[in-house]
């Protein structure tokens, strides 16, 4: 039976609330959160010894409730009230590492700054790491380990030591349930956390070194401790339900649970988080990663993560690139670089379908599900009619960041069909340098402090004393490499630039009507409807049309457009036309003369109006579509409700044929009755 010390505030600041509220992310699946975070815990505690490897070994298996209950002492009732018969646990463990060094309570550290990763990971639950090239800043991932069961965790570790080897053992919990917790009752205010070990006062408690003592408590789950020259450390969390870990497991299209067992997911999430480092002897940072799930070797068996691990290889130099891939440098104009000005490596391709191990265009082994991403509603679906570009990100430590198909790392880069994917990687340059008031930091650490708690995304800060854009300028460069690369290509056979693209074919303004500025017939009328209102037409209204924002969405040409009406309430009319040697032709007269259908078109039309600061949408029964006898869309018109109205919104083209070029010519007309 092991002593209980409940939380009180001189041990930490934080709440149980506090502490499962403060990890980030809510879309990242737990299970895939605590792989993360595990294997990277061990990565940064590997030892330095000539073995090539750190090696992590996931376990999943069941226990007896009423033997582990019955450790935890004051609190056995309560537990065997909530758990009986037989639970399921998971466990991961790793060797060729450290273990948790340091010392075993607060008062034996010689400084705040020197409390060791034992404290800092068993009590220190927020305590943030120090160590350069550490896989995270922020100190909240490894709350995970609390929210994966019951909400308590089993630290065991062996450690060398001046005179030998030291084994260590605590058992912590952290709750939020004031009325129902096992430890509801025990303060005059609820904090909702505890730690088991050995009593050293009243209400404190430390490791429990005893080596027969801890056999009996691993003996709960059937493991052993570490023996001869083995150091390591071993978490477990009992009261896990395998259901739920894996509840998030269904492809929305297939309807069907790909993953029924916890095993199988393991050894995908390694893969998908490590492919870098997972028995890659070419990695160049230090030891590579070995794994294993209840004794079976994690294999790189997934097509898609063996690619990115040669992206990986071919970004750090250790692998000339092959199968087409493009390998090119992000640089920077930074004065701050120290070494170069290489930001990092970006490394891409188009890949078909199948050079990813898929078995057909519609397999639900496709990268979007392999890498758990939520698509765009009606951009694609994991089925889809158009596969969204995807790129992942990582740095020193081998973890990748994330996997992103919607991100400012991708702005304006065109989806492709269904049969391919746009697939490109983004490698830190973590050894150069940035000086920052004379001091050199590692650009390394200047990503690492970019991370969020999750380690899931990159921002810049100023958390190394001034502000910097380095990942701005960054990610903006790889944007415009990918869309330079991929965006529809021009006669001549160059890649231009969406909005050079855009400027070719729209013209350098888009031009106003041929009838602008002429007066109108009296009682003119507009539209295949007609209307009873008296129209004229306007001098003073302008559109601008934002080329840097131009994108292209499922096959279509999204233009965005703003027009400022600074007359009475007006009518405006939006028509397509096809640039012609002698002059625009309308699509109308196009079809008529050609016999065939315009090869550039209408597709829609989103339109809002903004009038002292309310913005309002036009709703599409409002706005007038003109269409040819082939049903071709040409032409939208629709009415301002306000005189000194800003218009603006999106226009979806289709163009069939590059070599079209077509003009948008608009019309305003101020409306009386």
């Amino acid at each position: 039976m092991l002593d209980i010390e409940v939380f009180d505030s001189d041990r930490v600041s934080s709440t149980g609330k506090s502490i499962l509220d403060a990890l980030q992310n809510n879309n990242t699946p737990n299970i895939d959160l605590f792989v993360r975070e595990s294997i990277q815990n061990s990565l940064d505690a590997a030892d330095d010894s000539k073995n090539p490897f750190v090696s992590v070994e996931f376990n999943s298996g069941s226990f007896e409730a009423k033997r582990f209950n019955r450790l935890l002492g004051r609190v056995e009732t309560r537990l065997n009230e909530k758990y009986t018969g037989v639970h399921e646990y998971l466990s991961v463990s790793d060797m060729h590492t450290t273990g948790l060094t340091g010392p075993l309570t607060q008062s034996e550290a010689k400084s705040v700054d020197k409390l060791g990763n034992w404290i800092s990971l068993v009590y220190e639950i927020n305590k943030t790491k120090s160590q350069e090239g550490a896989g995270g800043a922020w100190g909240y991932g490894k709350t995970i380990y609390y929210r994966l069961g019951s909400g308590t965790v089993l630290f065991y570790s062996r450690i060398k030591t001046d005179s030998g080897y030291e084994n260590r053992l605590a058992i912590s919990h952290v709750e939020n349930d004031p009325e129902n917790g096992i430890l509801s009752g025990f303060t005059r205010i609820y904090k909702g956390l505890a730690w088991w070990g050995e009593k050293t006062d009243r209400n404190r408690t430390r490791a429990v070194t005893d080596l027969a003592k801890i056999e009996e408590i691993l003996d709960v789950f059937d493991m052993q401790p570490y023996e001869g020259d083995q150091t390591g450390t071993c978490i477990i969390m009992p009261y896990v339900k395998q259901d739920e870990l894996l509840k998030h497991n269904r492809d929305i299209d297939l309807e069907t649970e790909l993953y029924d067992d916890i095993d199988e997911y393991l050894k995908t999430a390694v893969q998908r988080w490590y492919a870098p480092r997972l028995n890659n002897e070419l990695y160049k940072h230090g030891k590579h990663l070995r794994t294993t799930v209840n004794g079976e070797d994690v294999a790189m068996d997934v097509e898609l993560f063996r690619t990115i691990q040669e992206m990986y290889n071919c970004a750090n130099g250790t692998a000339k690139p092959e199968n087409d891939l493009i390998v090119t440098k992000i640089n920077s104009s930074n004065s701050k670089l120290t070494h170069d000005r290489s930001v990092g490596t970006l490394v891409y391709k188009m890949f078909d379908y199948s050079e990813l191990g898929m078995n057909r265009v519609a397999d639900a082994w496709n990268p979007y599900y392999l890498t758990n991403q939520e698509l765009d509603e009606g951009k694609a679906t994991r089925q889809g009619r158009v596969n969204q570009p995807m790129i992942t990100y990582t740095r020193k430590a081998g973890m990748i960041v994330n996997y992103s198909v919607a991100n400012k790392w991708l702005s304006s880069v065109p989806n492709t069909s269904k049969d391919k994917y746009i697939l490109a990687m983004f490698v830190v340059n973590s050894s150069n340098g940035i000086d920052v008031d004379g001091k050199i930091f590692l650009l390394d650490e200047y990503f690492r402090k970019a991370e969020e708690s999750d380690h899931l995304e990159w921002e810049d800060h100023d958390r190394l004393g001034t502000k910097l854009k380095i990942i701005t300028n960054a990610r903006n460069q790889v944007a415009n490499t990918l869309r330079k690369k991929f965006s529809p290509e021009e006669e001549e056979g160059e890649r231009t630039t969406v909005s050079g693209r855009l400027s070719k074919l729209l013209g350098s303004r888009l031009l106003p009507s041929n009838n602008y500025g002429k007066a109108a017939s009296k009682g003119e009328k507009v539209g295949n409807g007609g209307t009873d209102k008296l129209i004229r037409k306007s001098h003073q209204d302008a559109i601008r049309v934002d080329y840097d924002n131009v994108s292209y969405e499922s096959g279509r040409m999204v233009v965005p457009f703003e027009i400022e009406v600074v007359n009475e309430p007006s009518q405006v009319t939006l028509e397509l036309r096809i640039a012609l040697e002698k002059g625009n032709v309308t699509v109308k007269g196009f079809e008529e003369k050609s016999g065939v259908k315009s090869p550039v078109l209408f597709d829609s039309i989103n339109v809002f109006t903004q009038s002292d600061g309310r913005t309002a949408k036009i709703e599409e029964n409002d706005i007038l579509v003109s269409n040819t006898a082939q049903k071709t869309k040409y032409a939208y018109s629709f009415e301002t409700s306000e005189p000194s109205s800003r218009v603006f919104g999106n226009l979806y083209l289709i163009i069939e044929d590059k070599n079209i070029v077509p003009r948008i010519e608009r019309e305003i007309r101020e409306v009386r009755v």
